[in-house]
């Protein structure tokens, strides 16, 4: 595992079940906030664990958006 300063950047999580929402919302954290944190992407809740696996200490939801009926 690659020590130093990217390997101690905490992470950012985004959950879109949608594939393209879900690259352009990782992809636009990333132009904002990739040099200070970490950016990483799900398709579902349940990828979660896979994607963050043993990194995860603690995920603290942020936002959530919710499709309008």
């Amino acid at each position: 595992m690659e020590q130093g300063a990217s390997a101690a950047r905490t992470v950012i999580l985004t959950v879109d079940d949608d594939p393209g929402v879900s690259r352009a919302v990782a992809r636009d954290l990333r132009r904002c906030y990739g040099e200070l944190y970490r950016i990483v992407r799900a398709e579902s809740a349940k990828r979660v664990a896979s994607t963050v696996g043993e990194d995860a200490m603690a995920v603290m939801p942020v936002h959530r958006y919710l499709e309008q009926s």
